[in-house]
């Protein structure tokens, strides 16, 4: 990809001798919190892809340009430019390829870049799925014109346990667009007034089961990362998506 901070980390494609089903060509990009891409998001990435049908792609868009943590959630301007770097190769991914299957997820800091992207998508081009993991946009962010690029359902994975970087953390130094207060990725996103209802029904939410620790997830910040959660959880849900 041509221009921008970065390119995407490339995870090749699970061999043609898998035993899964083959579909139409799934194309998944994955955009990592303020942290960046490290061994933990191309494990969790790995896991979910080779639980998809195939052929599967996948990515690592690592959008922080090398500028970690409270810096990366606080460069707005770039940070909405990295999101239109995003859209351009989508759209490019489309145009060329328009029957491959679009899989956005996002956690953390990274959902603010896929949600800022898929607004700036064009009328025509929308991807199948979206899932957006212990998001750091504010809860009364309107989502409106994001889900309008989103076919199929976008799940937001929260937990109220996430206390300290979505709660304490994003009071004192802000959510991903700016505002003081707690996350989304706490307790959801609520539908703000003027929002599109026909946008929101795509929505699903999905706060925090305590069943969830047999997959190693306990609740707290990005632990819906873990690569067995990622494997049990949130690969079935896209694959329902993308073949329901």
């Amino acid at each position: 990809m041509a221009g921008g901070c970065s390119s995407p980390a490339h995870i090749e494609p699970v061999p043609s001798g898998s035993t899964q089903p083959l579909i139409q060509p799934i194309y998944h990009v994955h955009l990592p919190g303020i942290g960046g891409a490290n061994f933990v998001h191309e494990w969790w990435l790995a896991e979910v892809r080779r639980a998809l049908p195939q052929p599967a792609e996948s990515e690592i868009f690592d959008w922080i340009c090398g500028d970690p943590f409270i810096h990366a959630l606080q460069a707005y301007d770039r940070n909405h430019r990295e999101a239109q770097r995003l859209a351009a190769l989508i759209t490019e991914r489309h145009r060329n390829e328009p029957h491959t299957r679009l899989i956005v997820t996002a956690e953390s800091g990274g959902c603010a870049p896929a949600v800022w992207m898929l607004e700036a998508l064009p009328d025509d081009v929308r991807i199948d799925t979206l899932v957006l993991i212990s998001p750091a946009l504010s809860e009364g962010y309107d989502l409106s014109n994001a889900l309008k690029h989103v076919r199929g359902p976008a799940y937001v994975f929260t937990s109220h346990n996430d206390d300290f970087i979505l709660g304490w953390g994003t009071r004192t130094f802000g959510t991903s667009d700016g505002l003081h207060l707690d996350a989304a990725g706490r307790d959801g996103f609520l539908e703000p007034a003027g929002s599109d209802p026909a946008e929101y029904a795509k929505l699903i939410q999905l706060p925090y089961r305590s069943e969830w620790v047999r997959y190693l997830n306990f609740g707290g910040h990005s632990q819906a990362m873990s690569p067995a959660f990622g494997k049990y959880v949130i690969a079935p849900m896209i694959v329902r998506a993308i073949t329901g």
